[in-house]
């Protein structure tokens, strides 16, 4: 099963030309967005204290649900106005293997469903505790303003209900992807877990197998940066992810802890020039994936607009 790729491919620079193949651009409208949201976080601080200082035990509870919301709304919506990667992860270290030598290991980066499970459940505390508050003793303290009616409050609870259907499933969901670059080649292990069945992909690639280094874009994820590995022969199905095709190894470049631009400048200069893959042995390898300056990445992308 390949995935849908669009037709156009990143990876036609020239070697001296370093612009960002995925551009990290700050986006202000998001930005605001995070703001609002931490305000009202704040919000909820205020009103959680109020409430435990008066021993309302059911509106401290969703006042404490709501703040969790709240707070990884802002911190996600933060990510998603430009500031990530703001420096090399500590997770990208420097490994030993048995078979390969030194090399890096690049795992997943953290937060990519515990936000979204803690959005869930806060949501769904703060309903569970809204509609309680509304059924048991009347009280709208937790509904909207003006919204005390018994189908309000039956719609928040509907709400809650969903919310901890949906985070019960993302619990039976987990996918876990390294990536690991060796002087020889470059391996890629995926476990996925999707309610009872388990899966394990582990593919080695030599560079003299990989005819390209190509950064795509993958539309089944959102227009999210994905790194093509081109093989000369074809790919054993047996060691296939669903994102991969027959003669490509799909490398989900905005799931790891990587910045992108950097990763695939990395992987590229390693296939097309072998003097520097000695350099993944170096004691300091890490370092080879340090991003650029923040502020120089949102720059570069605000040029990339303007020249457009």
């Amino acid at each position: 099963m390949s995935s849908k790729i669009e037709p156009q491919s990143f990876g036609t620079y020239p070697r001296n030309d370093q612009r960002p193949y995925w551009p990290q651009a700050f986006r202000p409208v998001i930005f605001l967005m995070a703001v609002a949201f931490a305000l009202s976080a704040m919000v909820m601080i205020t009103l959680a204290i109020r409430a435990g200082n008066a021993h309302h035990a059911l509106e401290f509870t969703g006042y404490v649900g709501g703040l969790s919301m709240m707070a990884l709304l802002s911190l996600t919506a933060l990510r998603e106005s430009g500031f990530r990667h703001v420096r090399r992860s500590s997770r990208i270290h420097r490994i030993h293997d048995p078979r390969h030598g030194d090399g890096i290991i690049v795992p997943m980066r953290r937060g990519l469903t515990a936000p979204v499970m803690i959005v869930l459940l806060g949501g769904a505390v703060y309903g569970v505790a809204a509609s309680a508050l509304w059924f048991v003793a009347g009280n709208t303290s937790l509904l909207p303003e003006g919204r005390d009616t018994p189908r309000n409050a039956l719609l928040v609870a509907v709400l809650a209900a969903v919310a901890l259907l949906l985070s019960s499933i993302l619990l039976a969901i987990r996918i876990e992807i390294a990536v690991r670059i060796f002087r020889e080649g470059i391996e890629r292990h995926t476990r996925r877990r999707i309610f009872f069945s388990n899966k394990e992909f582990r593919i080695f690639l030599p560079w003299a197998d990989i005819t390209s280094v190509d950064a795509e874009i993958n539309a089944d994820l959102g227009r999210h940066p994905l790194i093509g590995l081109r093989t000369t022969g074809p790919i054993p199905e047996g060691q296939r992810t669903p994102h991969d095709s027959d003669d490509r190894i799909a490398v989900l470049a905005h799931a790891l802890a990587a910045e992108p631009n950097t990763l695939v400048r990395l992987l590229q200069d390693m296939k097309e020039d072998p003097e520097k893959r000695p350099d993944v042995e170096r004691p300091d390898s890490a370092d080879l994936l340090r991003p650029s300056p923040l502020r120089e990445r949102f720059r570069t992308a605000r040029r990339r607009k303007a020249s457009r």
